[in-house]
């Protein structure tokens, strides 16, 4: 049986594969060049934002329009709809927004100013001392920064177990399949499918390796707690210090 397809005809753009539609066509990495590319051959139907200028009339004036986030079934399944940029748009991310935007405003960043430059410091004498170790050192560098300004806690030595557990989270999340463009995303319900199904092997991984986003999320709250004492600044410290409310107000 052959039926047309109501309402107006969708725009130009590459020939779809039966069932799958356009899954094997988008690409994992330099989207930029295709879709320049396919701008070229099927002119430009596809809206993407190109300047700072029309960024912040859209996402930033206009926010509440635009704000929302695609469901990754991926993410959800390896535990990442917690962080702030993963959160849909509601009254969670509001809230969630607004402590961000509360906290890290003009005036009262003043207050942290001196965490990147100490940081800094110590990044160019590591660097002296091993150069070789370039990407190591400006992943840690920046792992400091964020780590002291949300709870608090200073990372000194490669040894320190918050920083074991940040790195080995970011590989996780490296290795869990461009964000919205795996099988498991584009057709859902393969997430219910054993492991050995085609299509399954990044919803099976995601399952096994949750554990290791949950100790990310778990692990400077419980350094949050014991500094609570010692009047430490941070972010999450700002937080009441029921316990129930500090986990629920985390991102």
């Amino acid at each position: 049986m052959v039926t047309k397809r109501s309402g107006p005809p969708l725009p130009p753009g590459p020939p779809a594969d039966p069932i799958i539609g356009h899954v094997r066509k988008m690409p994992t990495e330099k989207l930029e060049n295709t879709l320049y590319e396919w701008g070229k051959v099927y002119g430009r139907p596809v809206v993407v934002l190109n300047s700072a200028e029309a960024a912040i009339d859209l996402l930033d004036k206009r926010s509440a329009n635009y704000s929302d986030r695609p469901p990754f079934v991926t993410f959800g399944l390896i535990g990442w709809v917690r962080a702030l940029p993963s959160v849909r748009y509601g009254k969670k991310f509001q809230k969630l927004r607004h402590m961000a935007q509360e906290y890290f405003s003009a005036k009262k960043s003043v207050a942290y100013h001196s965490i990147p430059a100490r940081e800094t410091r110590v990044l160019l004498q590591n660097l002296l001392s091993d150069e070789k170790e370039r990407d190591h050192f400006l992943g840690r560098f920046s792992i400091s920064i964020i780590i002291k300004i949300m709870c608090g806690h200073q990372i000194s030595s490669e040894e320190d177990p918050l920083l074991h557990v940040i790195e080995e989270a970011a590989s996780t999340m490296e290795n869990a399949g461009p964000p919205g463009n795996t099988a498991v995303d584009f057709f859902p319900f393969l997430q219910y499918f054993p492991s050995w199904f085609p299509g399954t092997y990044y919803a099976a991984y995601a399952r096994k390796n949750k554990f290791k986003i949950d100790r990310l999320h778990q692990y400077p709250l419980e350094l949050v707690k014991k500094q609570l004492t010692d009047q430490t600044q941070s972010w999450i410290s700002k937080a009441p210090q029921e316990p129930s409310t500090l986990r629920e107000r985390t991102p």
